[in-house]
């Protein structure tokens, strides 16, 4: 497989305009440099004792569907498992033989984990620490071999040669996808619209002249906005949705 120039794939990533686009490009240069599968996930509600809620988590890969159905979708098993922890806890690159060297450290939890990460062959890779920017917010990513590939050695000379190059374009690509509209909790046009001219300081009244609706209509939307982003209050949902670039971002044609 060729490998694109570094300068090539960093344009792609920063011209794209949405973070699906984006993973897309980071994802073909991270296989063109020898790691067939990766994750990527992203929380900006993390708290004292986790990753926050899971309705506020963006997780892109292409790893095995059967393997997303039980370490994300249905038991939600990367909340505890090792290298996630790591991640959410360190910045950096980490070799997966940290599992081989600290099993015997594992609770009962974590070596179940471990034991399905095996089921599914998911064997041999490393695990990337993004450094946050906000507070509250963190983000990793796996570089993982092929199903039941579990030469390590192989993953880590990968990462050798490779390292300096996936670290820069993982980077990149990290805070491109922080800085467009997440495909998470996605508003329509006109909730925007509304919470913009709210979050601006106009009146629910000033905001039904200025768009051309009555009061009724401006604050159904409101109501929708917050149901959309799993709030209480306006204020909330204006705070939630600028965090998540969803409101005061340019939007793509």
């Amino acid at each position: 497989m060729t490998i694109k120039n570094i300068q090539t794939v960093l344009r792609n990533i920063v011209d794209a305009t949405s973070a699906e686009t984006a993973w897309q490009h980071l994802l073909e240069a991270i296989q063109e440099r020898g790691f067939p599968l990766a994750m990527y996930a992203f929380t900006r509600f993390r708290t004292a004792n986790g990753m926050g809620d899971e309705g506020d988590h963006l997780v892109m890969s292409n790893y095995p569907t059967a393997f997303i159905k039980g370490f994300v979708l249905d038991q939600e098993r990367y909340k505890v498992a090792p290298m996630a922890k790591w991640a959410l806890e360190n910045n950096g690159v980490r070799s997966w033989r940290l599992i081989s060297e600290n099993y015997h450290t594992f609770d009962d939890v974590q070596k179940e984990v471990v034991a399905f990460n095996l089921q599914h062959g998911m064997m041999a890779g490393l695990t990337l620490g993004f450094r946050p920017s906000r507070s509250h917010e963190k983000a990793g990513m796996g570089f993982a071999l092929a199903p039941f590939d579990g030469d390590q050695d192989k993953a880590d000379a990968l990462w050798e040669a490779h390292g300096d190059d996936l670290s820069m374009i993982s980077e990149v690509a990290h805070l491109r996808i922080m800085s467009l509209p997440l495909p998470r909790r996605v508003l329509t046009a006109r909730q925007t619209e509304v919470l913009e001219w709210v979050g601006s300081g106009k009146s629910i009244a000033d905001a039904a002249a200025i768009i051309g609706l009555t009061q009724r209509t401006v604050e159904k939307h409101l109501r929708l906005a917050r149901e959309a982003l799993g709030v209480q209050t306006t204020a909330q949902a204006i705070h939630k949705a600028s965090v998540y670039n969803q409101i005061f971002t340019e939007r793509p044609n």
